[in-house]
């Protein structure tokens, strides 16, 4: 397995680390010499294929060797399963975080969502700034234009943002990864619905409850022009990251806060996810009216009468 990730300081790498990537090259072969197991889950996305023929706990600390290994000395690396934590920030702060925000959110997923863990351990990278974040993600990923605040990467299975922006961001991406193991054909309305929902949220130890947030601003103003679209063009937009791409986030999340207050988020969530991968992107509104317990042309009604009380005059 070659990753352009750790391609520098290879040279450089202490003596326990070769062993542990020897061991690596070796299990693989094993993997492929001995009967295929029957899969529980499906092989993960990109070049993570070898890391998920391992034991989880194996898996873990070689991602964790891996990671140590491409960062500069000042990081801390840190394995809480199902994650591998890098970051610059001091150890007791990094420790803080991953007690206190990642750890209880992704309890707290689990609990209200997810049924299909990771296959492999999820690289997390936590920068203490927006110039580390920079300067990192130019060097590692060849990136010279990261977002702002950070982003999630389905074919690496990793986490990167400047968590000096706040946890939000941190549980916003973390619900990407997390949908895209037990829910990989998510919709982008709904994969970005949900996430943004979890940006402002009170951790509960069997949920996570969305509250209104800098969004809605966005959406007041859509509103005030008279230039909301329904429901039924935003599920059905194939440009979800477009040039309305603001609006759009802004749309779908009040939406989820809308079916987080009056409906059955949990519900719509499982109905979703069992949907053939053929239905029709409208079919989600009929899975809606139901978890709300009305008809399917109330939905709209009800959802922009819901509006006014969370966003204000």
């Amino acid at each position: 397995m070659v990753h352009e990730d750790f391609g520098r300081g290879f040279l450089f790498l202490p003596i326990f680390h070769y062993l542990l990537i020897i061991f690596l090259l070796v299990s693989a072969r094993v993997a492929e010499a001995a009967p295929p197991a029957p899969a529980q889950v499906p092989p993960p996305p990109g070049g993570r294929q070898t890391l998920a023929m391992l034991d989880f706990s194996t898996a873990l600390g070689v991602e964790a060797a891996l990671m140590r290994a491409q960062l500069p000395a000042t990081f801390t690396v840190r394995a809480a399963s199902p994650f591998v934590v890098a970051s610059d920030l001091s150890p007791v702060e990094l420790d803080r975080v991953i007690a206190q925000t990642l750890l209880p959110a992704h309890r707290a997923m689990n609990n209200r969502y997810i049924r299909r863990p990771p296959a492999a351990p999820v690289r997390v990278y936590l920068f203490a700034g927006p110039t580390s974040l920079a300067v990192l993600s130019r060097i590692l990923w060849k990136d010279d234009t990261p977002p702002v605040y950070g982003y999630s990467r389905k074919d690496r299975n990793m986490m990167v943002m400047d968590i000096a922006t706040g946890g939000g961001t941190l549980v916003h991406e973390l619900t990407h990864v997390m949908m895209w193991a037990d829910f990989p054909a998510v919709p982008n309305w709904f994969n970005e619905g949900l996430s943004s929902l979890h940006e402002a949220v009170t951790l509960f130890p069997d949920r996570l409850q969305g509250l209104p947030n800098w969004r809605g601003g966005v959406l007041r103003e859509v509103i005030r022009k008279g230039r909301l679209r329904s429901l039924s063009e935003l599920v059905s937009d194939p440009d979800f990251y477009g040039k309305n791409s603001d609006v759009n986030y802004a749309h779908a999340r009040y939406f989820f806060l809308f079916m987080q207050d009056r409906c059955d988020l949990k519900r719509f969530y499982e109905l979703m996810k069992a949907a053939p991968k053929t239905a029709a992107p409208k079919t989600a509104l009929v899975h809606a009216a139901t978890v709300c317990s009305i008809p399917e042309a109330r939905l709209e009604m009800e959802f922009r009468a819901y509006l006014p009380k969370v966003l204000g005059p």
